[in-house]
């Protein structure tokens, strides 16, 4: 497959008006990162969803970030779907990330390399399989190799620089921030769902048209239905184990798992989601 240069890429993210005042050390954490970039993009659409009562405004953001205001709220997926439409016809690596995470300087340079070796498949850091919600069962080809979580406890690194934390912060009242995960999967392999909040590495064309077209009830819910969309375009999703990146203190700020959407908590709109997705789409099909 032909790819671009591999100085080619954009990081893209969009962004809420409750969050707007703690972006900059989120942004900063990109403009900082080791491998080259094209493009650090901050999708704002010209209007809310969730917060019609805001009028239009753009957030400040450092040197190198470009706010492009996209016309349509499309949820969470707004971090990431206009990007796409932009660069259509091209193999142009866009990487996107959650706005409540602060970034390793190393966090796009190491998708990248897991790009390189596997250029046809979306790369995460951290997903999960469907397995994982309550009475999906689907059917598996048992040769491919799955990814397994590991908690956090398996991460030794993680683990003695957490302890090292949490003993420096009884001295301190500016408190040190949770160091950087690295070891997310034994094995690595392949796993049904991304999670953005890890960040996830993309390319025009490996996803299925389709998901421009939000159901009333997905908009809110990116990941499942951005991943679905990809399995429907046959393009397989790899878990690498790159950094996990770290959640600022602001992250709970309207956070959508504790959102409620038609009476359905998260839960039940992850279980929603995937049956809607089997009856329309055959994707994830159980035997």
């Amino acid at each position: 497959t032909s790819q671009e240069p591999l100085s080619m890429t954009v990081i893209s993210l969009s962004s809420i008006p409750p969050r707007f005042g703690t972006l900059g050390g989120v942004l900063k954490s990109l403009v900082a990162q080791s491998a080259p970039l094209t493009e650090i993009r901050l999708n704002i659409p010209k209007a809310y969803r969730r917060f019609p009562q805001d009028s239009f405004s753009m957030p400040d953001v450092p040197d190198g970030v470009r706010i492009a205001v996209v016309n349509e709220d499309l949820g969470p997926a707004t971090k990431v779907l206009p990007t796409l439409l932009d660069h259509a016809g091209t193999h142009m690596p866009i990487i996107f990330g959650d706005d409540d995470r602060v970034v390793h300087p190393d966090w796009a340079k190491n998708m990248l390399a897991a790009s390189a070796l596997r250029p046809d498949m979306c790369i995460c850091n951290a997903g999960f399989d469907v397995e994982t919600i309550a009475g999906v069962r689907p059917t598996r080809n048992q040769a491919e190799q799955r990814a397994v979580p590991l908690p956090s406890i398996y991460d030794i690194t993680y683990k003695m620089q957490r302890a090292r934390q949490e003993f420096l912060n009884l001295f301190r009242t500016q408190k040190l921030r949770k160091p950087h995960r690295w070891r997310n999967f034994k094995p690595q392999g392949y796993v049904d769902v991304f999670e953005g909040c890890g960040g996830v590495l993309i390319k025009p064309g490996f996803l299925d048209g389709a998901v421009y077209d939000l159901p009333d009830k997905v908009w809110m819910h990116d990941d499942l239905w951005m991943s679905a969309m990809a399995a429907k375009a046959g393009t397989k999703i790899w878990a690498n184990n790159g950094y996990l990146p770290r959640a600022i203190r602001e992250a709970e700020v309207e956070a959508l798992y504790d959102a409620t959407i038609d009476g359905m908590d998260r839960h039940a709109l992850n279980l929603y989601l995937v049956r809607y997705i089997q009856d329309e789409y055959c994707v994830w099909s159980e035997g």
